[in-house]
């Protein structure tokens, strides 16, 4: 899946409503986090982790 052209991926962990999210940045890095809720959720805090990696770089970019 994709927002705002970095790709993630949700994955289900053992238990009820565990789920692993992964990033996968343009730079070749990974970032990874865990959730519990539903997957509708951990779809909402997977947006909103790319979002925040988004608004860093570009403050952290020397063109900023």
């Amino acid at each position: 899946m994709q927002h705002k052209g970095i790709k993630y991926t949700i994955l289900a962990r053992p238990g009820r409503d565990e789920w692993t999210w992964i990033l996968y940045l343009s730079n070749g890095e990974t970032k990874e986090g865990q959730f519990s809720g539903s997957r509708s959720m951990a779809e909402e805090r997977v947006k909103r982790a790319i979002n925040d990696w988004l608004r860093i770089a570009k403050q952290a970019s020397p063109d900023a």
